[in-house]
């Protein structure tokens, strides 16, 4: 939980938490050094204001303060494209390449 801050102070970060959330993720990750190997399932069931409030409950246990927050009209937004889990993937190994997965 406490990179969720970090990948939310950008706005293709707020993009990419909206999308696992809508989406969910598959496939090896890694995050602070370790390797990961799981499978998140999709939260679409829920509507953009339930998924806002858990994205940003989980973003504000992080230590940046103000803690970035993240609209529904993020999750909006994302949910006008659907995309496979295993795309989610691809978007987040996308950001790392640019540096811009803490």
């Amino acid at each position: 939980m406490g990179r969720l801050d970090l990948i939310a102070k950008t706005p293709e970060g707020r993009d990419y938490l909206a999308r696992v959330m809508l989406n969910g993720l598959d496939g090896p990750i890694k995050a602070d050094g370790q390797r990961y190997n799981f499978s998140m399932p999709s939260f679409r069931r829920l509507n953009d204001e339930q998924l806002a409030l858990i994205l940003n409950w989980l973003i504000s246990r992080g230590a940046t303060t103000p803690a970035p927050t993240l609209t529904p009209d993020v999750f909006a937004a994302a949910r006008k494209e659907e995309m496979g889990s295993n795309r989610v993937h691809d978007l987040r190994e996308r950001l790392t390449a640019k540096g811009q997965m803490p």
